[in-house]
């Protein structure tokens, strides 16, 4: 029969076994929870600002124009998963400083090139006010931004370009990374009828039908760049001076000619001299200029020389 002492003496080295895992489960614990301190928050480094050599990332987002053109930007912590015990917060928050510093090395390496203009808040919402958690389990978190597309000039007369400058402030829970702490979205338009096309059409001069400079058929590819989400920039004829396509709601086109441009230059046969191309003007639209989108098709006819040239032409899209 087991006496009261050795009852007691097993019940106390069990008390002591107990105690003992109760330290070294807590001891392990604030170990890992050290560990999530040394961690840091950032923005991912997409590389793009190298060549600039500035400290902070660079990145690009195209916005098709819509009311709600929606981005994800990922923010990362620097901790492996499971040595995250508790949840990790911080607030993305508009940042114009970085964008003072990439509009001041853009200057420095791409003389002539315009600005970037920090985006109106009006015309975009973080999601949750920009308030991120990284919970035990995740290594990163994406916060949605909502860009009223419909509304931002794309263009801004050539003046400035737009963009979106955050920084990542109120971290905790972890350290913020100084050198990936803020990020500049640069925005552009994402054009659905940019691409490069097959230009079929033919080029009449009334006043000289026998000038083989001008009045002439081609057959060949050229680009349609992207303005804004309904503009795009080609060229008229094959080679002659820029000009935009503008898709209206109904799918006609209206045209608008940039006329001043200097060059290229062609040869005048008729005069045997050189002759800028924006020297082709005044330039007018006339006849049908529509958009098909079921084949992806432009059919153009404007007129040069105040009418005295005209073309007709067909752009079919090809990638």
């Amino acid at each position: 029969m087991k006496t009261k002492l050795s009852i007691t003496k097993k019940a106390s080295l069990y008390l002591s076994l107990i105690i003992l895992a109760a330290y070294l489960f807590t001891s392990c614990k604030k170990n890992n929870q050290g560990s999530q301190f040394s961690g840091s928050l950032g923005f991912p480094n997409t590389g793009l600002s190298a060549q600039l050599s500035i400290p902070l990332p660079i990145d690009t987002v195209a916005l098709p124009g819509t009311a709600t053109d929606v981005v994800n930007l990922q923010i990362n912590l620097s901790v492996s998963p499971s040595n995250l015990l508790s949840p990790v917060s911080a607030t993305i928050v508009p940042d114009t400083g970085a964008l003072n510093i990439y509009n001041a090395a853009r200057a420095t390496h791409f003389s002539g090139e315009q600005p970037y203009r920090q985006l109106p808040a009006s015309l975009y919402t973080i999601q949750n006010g920009g308030k991120v958690t990284i919970n035990p389990g995740q290594k990163s978190v994406t916060v949605g931004i909502t860009f009223a597309g419909n509304k931002i000039d794309f263009f801004n007369n050539n003046v400035f370009k737009n963009a979106l400058s955050l920084k990542i402030i109120n971290a905790q829970g972890a350290k913020i990374d100084s050198s990936l702490s803020r990020i500049v979205l640069a925005i552009k338009a994402k054009s659905v009828y940019a691409g490069l096309y097959q230009a079929v059409g033919k080029a009449v001069r009334t006043d000289n039908p026998n000038d083989q400079y001008a009045n002439y058929n081609y057959n060949t590819q050229k680009p349609l760049s992207v303005v804004t989400p309904v503009t795009v920039q080609t060229n008229m004829a094959d080679v002659g001076d820029p000009i935009y396509l503008t898709i209206n709601a109904d799918n006609t086109v209206s045209i608008n000619f940039l006329q001043g441009i200097t060059g290229p230059f062609y040869a005048d046969g008729e005069n045997g001299g050189m002759v800028s191309f924006s020297s082709l003007g005044p330039y007018s639209q006339t006849g049908v200029n529509k958009y098909d989108p079921a084949t992806k098709t432009f059919t153009l006819n404007y007129q040069y020389f105040g009418g005295i040239g005209s073309v007709s032409e067909t752009l079919t899209f090809i990638k």
